[in-house]
């Protein structure tokens, strides 16, 4: 038995995967900064996306993620958490499958 790969096609999928995992962060930051409590939208604000990383850049951001807020009781980080298991990561499986 012999397969044969056609590194063009291997490629594309290579390149296509890629760029479909690397919305996953943008889309969680989204959500992410979407649960945040709003007050004054202050810590939405403050809520930026480095290096595919989430960051809250103000004093009170452990606080609204332990859930002190009657408007994210679960915080924001577990409930980004499970989105992106139950949303980002299958849409973006789809997609790479679809081709």
């Amino acid at each position: 038995m012999k397969i044969k790969i056609n590194s063009k096609d291997l490629q594309k999928l290579v390149k296509d995967a890629t760029r479909e995992i690397r919305k996953i962060p943008r889309e969680a930051h989204k959500y992410f900064k979407q649960i945040t409590p709003r007050r004054n939208g202050y810590a939405q604000r403050n809520t930026v996306l480095i290096n595919n990383q989430i960051q809250a850049n103000y004093d009170y951001a452990g606080a609204l993620d332990d859930g002190k807020s009657r408007q994210a009781p679960k915080g924001m980080s577990e409930p980004t958490i499970e989105q992106m298991e139950k949303e980002f990561v299958p849409n973006a499986v789809e997609r790479i499958n679809r081709g």
